[in-house]
């Protein structure tokens, strides 16, 4: 019974940390996405670009990421 319940808490606990994304989000992203939330562009767009200049050395995937980010705010703007 015991082997059970461990062996169910390791497929819980491995398909948990695998459904997770794989970016982890600076804290300029996570304070522009709430900005953003709110409708506050303009602060959010010069958060996204600070956070653009402080990955110049993350992947580039994780770079695109942030510049769709970036770009959708933009677009909200207008």
């Amino acid at each position: 019974m015991k082997l059970y319940f461990f062996i169910y808490v390791c497929v819980f606990s491995l398909s948990y940390g695998f459904s997770q994304s794989i970016y982890h989000k600076g804290v300029l992203t996570i304070l522009a996405d709430s900005l953003h939330k709110e409708g506050e562009y303009e602060k959010a767009l010069v958060l996204r670009n600070q956070a653009i200049k402080t990955q110049i050395n993350a992947s580039k995937d994780y770079q695109n990421y942030l510049k769709a980010k970036y770009f959708h705010t933009n677009l909200q703007m207008d």
